[in-house]
């Protein structure tokens, strides 16, 4: 069983090599000739790894957390009569 992120790894190292082989650096291609769903996931991948300035959080994770804290805080506002 293939999981997406091992799918999507493997055809980003393939795409680097091939950059590699064309003389130019992954950073110099155009994205535009990758179909915009390889580009969304590619994106998705970059964006859900632990950050270092989340404590090694997803930020997925440091948000729920951030919102989970809000929730609980009491509020200063009166209640309305």
């Amino acid at each position: 069983m293939e999981y997406e992120f091992d799918r999507v790894s493997r055809e980003r190292k393939n795409d680097m090599q091939a950059a590699r082989r064309a003389g130019t650096s992954a950073r110099a291609t155009d994205p535009g000739v990758f179909p915009e769903d390889r580009l969304d996931a590619v994106a998705e991948e970059l964006d859900d790894r632990p950050r270092k300035t989340l404590r090694y959080r997803k930020s997925g994770e440091a948000m729920l957390e951030l919102n989970d804290s809000v929730r609980s805080e009491p509020t200063d506002r009166p209640e309305d009569d």
